[in-house]
Parts: structure tokens; C-alpha cells; sequence
């Protein structure tokens, strides 16, 4: 069953770059609303994530062995996608163009985005549960930021804009 899973949400997180490429070709930097709308997906796909990763501790903590392999497979797109907006996001906020804080904060964004995709990538394709369960453990630290930097970047991006 987890094999299906896995061959499904590779399919979704193949789809979703070629939704991205497709959806990047409409709006350009410099188009109005570009930034705004490269945050709003951003924030989607990361606390999407951020919800994933608690789906699969609650699964583990309830030792519900389906349920971890439902969410570590939906975790594992959720990350991809949140990778690959928070990079677009990353390409477009370019220092100098923007306001320091802006830029240090999309920075750390990306950095941690891309640490907990890095962290977690190899062990959601292989579906060793136990060990999915013991690096979230590790990278708890990274999930809680994920949540508070979206809560920080937002209002600059407002004042921004």
C-alpha cells in the first residue's frame, strides 16, 4: 500500500512543478501582485508541512501504522512543494530590491525550508517510519520556526507592498 502512496505523491509533486512552471509563465517579477502571490503560495505549502509533520506525530503517538504512512507520504509532497515556492520566492526577493529585514527574513525562510526537505526527503522515499519519526523528533525545532518566520515575514511583505 505504501508503495502506491509513494508512487502517487510523486506523481502529485511532479505535477505540481509543471503547475508552477505553467502558473510562474503568467505572472512575472515586476507583474503587479508577482509577490503577493508567490507568498500566498508559500505560506500554503509550508503550513501544509508544518500540519504533516503534526499529523504524523499524532499517527506515531497512536502507533497507527497506516496513518504515519499516509502522512509521511503527504509530508513528503508538502515539502517538495514548499521547496520549490520557497526557492521561487528566494530567486525573486533579491538583495537590494527590497528591504533588509524582507531579505534576511525570505533568506531564513528558504534555509529552513530547504533544511527540513534535506533532513526529512530520504527517509520519506524509503518509508522507514521509525527513523521518519526520530529526525521529526530532531527537526522539531525547524518545524516551530517554519511557523514563526511566516508570522514574520507577512507584515513586512505588508508594509512593503
Amino acid at each position: 500500500m505504501f508503495t502506491r502512496i509513494r508512487l502517487v505523491v510523486a506523481a502529485v509533486a511532479a505535477a505540481s512543478t509543471f503547475a508552477f512552471s505553467a502558473a510562474e509563465a503568467q505572472l512575472r517579477p515586476g507583474d503587479p501582485g508577482h509577490l503577493t502571490w508567490l507568498y500566498s503560495h508559500v505560506r500554503a505549502s509550508v503550513l501544509d508541512a508544518v500540519l504533516q509533520q503534526t499529523q504524523f506525530n499524532v499517527a506515531r503517538a497512536q502507533a497507527d501504522e497506516t496513518a504515519m504512512e499516509v502522512n509521511a507520504a503527504e509530508l513528503l509532497a508538502a515539502l517538495t512543494e514548499a521547496k520549490s515556492w520557497t526557492d521561487a520566492l528566494e530567486r525573486t526577493v533579491t538583495p537590494g530590491e527590497f528591504t533588509p529585514e524582507i531579505d534576511a527574513s525570505v533568506a531564513d525562510l528558504a534555509a529552513l525550508v530547504t533544511s527540513a526537505h534535506d533532513n526529512l526527503v530520504e527517509l520519506l522515499v524509503a518509508g522507514d517510519m521509525e527513523a521518519i519519526g526520530l529526525q521529526l523528533d530532531e527537526s522539531s525545532d525547524t518545524f516551530n520556526r517554519l511557523s514563526v518566520d511566516l508570522g514574520t515575514l507577512r507584515p513586512l511583505l505588508l508594509e512593503y507592498l
